[in-house]
């Protein structure tokens, strides 16, 4: 892909933007993920005890290693800011492939408009580029590199053997991407020689998945107390069995997509009407974006359409699905700044290379992709005016280190001694985040003794652990059980048996210091 200087301007447009947005709301304060994984990234300098644990994320999200390295290389310039700029880096380029994209499979004008979205986007996608966790973000470049792949003539079995690498490493970066692989299967069953194409794909791309589930099983990375099982993301797992969640596909396109384009209130403008109009001009566009491909005769252009579908429908029957109005929160809609860039370029390549006749109708709906974009910026100014959230979610951040590392008191002692963040606060969070994650599926009445009394033995072993943080954390496993938090957990587990358990070890323990003092 050669250089292109329209599309490095559109691109460090779009960044000063959102460069803007997070300076002022400071989105990277209010994500315990991102402030969890700079004090790791800083304990693992500090300490020089390296392991696989502390540069991956989550197990399925390959990705985060090379965002951890590239943290990694920026501490030294921005210490507990450095995946704020690893973010912002990653963003600029995945936007500026993206434009790089669309003007090669689908020309110069497309891309001009397609730029012009990107330089805002919606309120949704703006907090994400200061974010590097999740990787939804992020990878919203896999698509289009995908549409790139599918687009360049295959002439010899190098361009197969490629594809298998791109789908390998793309779906060890984040499982998100495995929803490429059947629509890839679907374009090879079109190729011409159709066996031997799926074996140069299918060798490399084998070979990768093997690597990837070898690393997986055999390198340790954290959750000991979650223990999340192979096929799971982030202990939860795809119920395809459930014939209730096929119900919800329908649901994202009529509702999801309808939401999608302003999470702001427009004020004085009414904010349903226009959600309503942007939604169905994307519809449309997406409508003559299929006829174009079937009056030229390109079966390549239904991968685009098969993308949105298969993710939508995926999105649909996950275990992470949300109705609105709980959707209607960036953090909550996350998901959906995979897949929006690649929606709206595919809408505005139908609108703007329409192929309607008469000159004054392709024009009129040429135009109409004003819809599609001013809106988006003037809900983007609506934002902005806001008044900013001062507060760091330590508690929270406490809570994604103990999911991380509950099973390890001692690592946690000197992780969260880093006088940068509220350190009794990630205390109590790391309390609530090690009960949560020992008691979340349990219930003292109707689980059996020999499953709960070993988790409330390893509870207090854990708990005795802290040294001075003792009390902080034991209030932290105190809230987990709390009507304010949720998951909710059975609070008979804590007041029947961890309390007095606790209250007998302690008054034991200080029996003895008693008797050592007394000698």
């Amino acid at each position: 892909m050669r250089f292109n200087i329209i599309a490095v301007t559109i691109v460090l447009l779009g960044t000063l933007v959102r460069v803007l947005f997070g300076l002022k709301f400071q989105y990277w304060n209010l994500a315990p993920d991102q402030i969890a994984s700079e004090l790791i990234l800083n304990d693992l300098i500090n300490s020089q005890l390296w392991s696989y644990a502390k540069i991956i994320h989550y197990p399925h999200e390959g990705g985060s290693i090379l965002v951890s390295l590239l943290g990694l290389l920026f501490k030294p310039l921005f210490q507990f800011k450095s995946l704020v700029i690893v973010a912002f880096l990653l963003d600029t380029v995945s936007r500026y492939v993206q434009l790089v994209v669309v003007n090669r499979v689908f020309g110069k004008k497309a891309m001009l408009y397609f730029g012009f979205w990107t330089i805002v986007g919606v309120p949704l996608i703006l907090p994400w580029a200061g974010l590097s966790f999740g990787l939804h973000s992020i990878s919203s470049v896999f698509p289009f590199l995908f549409i790139y792949l599918i687009h360049r003539v295959h002439s010899s079995s190098k361009e197969f053997v490629a594809d298998g690498i791109f789908l390998g490493l793309s779906a060890w970066f984040s499982y998100t991407n495995l929803i490429f692989v059947p629509i890839y299967i679907v374009f090879l069953l079109h190729s011409k020689t159709k066996l031997k194409n799926m074996l140069w794909v299918g060798l490399p791309l084998g070979v990768l998945v093997l690597f990837h589930v070898g690393i997986r099983v055999s390198f340790d990375t954290g959750f000991g107390l979650s223990k999340f099982s192979l096929g799971s993301i982030r202990g939860e797992s795809f119920n395809f069995f459930e014939i209730e969640s096929y119900a919800r596909i329908t649901k994202v396109y009529t509702e999801h997509l309808t939401q999608i384009s302003l999470l702001e209130n427009l004020g004085p403008i009414s904010t349903k009407w226009v959600r309503i109009i942007w939604y169905w001009m994307g519809l449309l566009g997406i409508v003559l974006f299929i006829q174009r491909s079937i009056k030229g005769k390109s079966k390549l252009l239904i991968y685009p359409i098969l993308v949105l579908a298969v993710y939508f429908a995926l999105y649909a029957i996950s275990p992470f699905y949300l109705e609105w109005p709980d959707f209607a929160h960036y953090i909550n809609a996350r998901h959906f700044t995979y897949i929006i860039p690649l929606f709206v370029a595919i809408s505005i390549v139908g609108l703007a290379n329409n192929q309607l006749p008469g000159v004054n109708l392709k024009k009129a709906v040429e135009y109409g992709l004003v819809i599609l974009i001013f809106p988006c910026i003037f809900s983007a100014y609506v934002a902005y005016k806001k008044e900013p959230t001062k507060a760091i979610l330590a508690r929270p951040t406490g809570w994604v280190l103990a999911t991380k590392f509950g099973h390890l008191p001692e690592e946690l002692i000197r992780i969260n001694s880093n006088h940068i963040y509220d350190e009794d606060e990630i205390s109590i969070g790391i309390g609530w985040g090690t009960a949560t994650n020992l008691f979340a599926s349990l219930n003292d009445s109707t689980t059996e003794p020999k499953i709960l009394k070993p988790k409330v033995a390893l509870a207090l072993k854990l708990l005795s652990q802290y040294q001075d943080q003792k009390a902080l954390v034991f209030e932290g496993m105190q809230y987990a059980f709390s009507s304010e938090v949720t998951p909710r957990l059975d609070s008979n587990i804590f007041n029947h048996r961890i309390r007095p358990a606790w209250n007998e070890k302690s008054s034991g323990e200080k029996k003895g210091e008693s008797i050592v003092v007394f000698l």
